[in-house]
């Protein structure tokens, strides 16, 4: 993913993670990688967030009033994993693939104040991004 203002919104784990450490990174990632490409997806804005986080299944009830449509939040989380998965394949055809990609040496090496913090999580935590896994837990 590219660079985007709403997927990577992440003030609301500022009490959970740590912006700067290594834990938790990649799962905070998928989580609001997936909660973005679900509320998109609805053409939700992403501001009408906080009661789908309190209550997921609100996302159902959408789409049964809707389209009529009986769903699980579980069919939810698959569409947000569809999104996820046709983006990159669509990057992938397009030559920006994971595989070729890491991230530029000056962000890995060149401190940003005011922390002077670096990029600084292995690409290969990074690639755990893809982990069926870390699907299960959207909100």
């Amino acid at each position: 993913m590219g660079a985007d203002h709403t997927a990577g919104n992440a003030f609301e784990t500022l009490s959970t993670v740590d912006p700067l450490g290594l834990e938790k990174q990649v799962e905070t990632s998928r989580r609001l990688q997936l909660r973005a490409a679900i509320l998109d997806t609805m053409g939700l804005c992403l501001f009408t967030r906080p009661p789908f986080v309190k209550k997921p299944d609100l996302f159902t009830l959408f789409l049964k009033a809707r389209y009529g449509w009986t769903l699980t939040f579980g069919d939810v989380q698959k569409m947000g994993l569809d999104v996820l998965e046709t983006e990159r394949e669509f990057n992938r055809r397009a030559g920006v693939s994971e595989e070729f990609y890491d991230i530029p040496e000056f962000m890995r090496e060149e401190p940003l104040p005011p922390r002077n913090s670096v990029f600084d999580i292995p690409l290969k935590e990074m690639q755990r991004i893809w982990d069926v896994e870390l699907a299960a837990n959207v909100f």
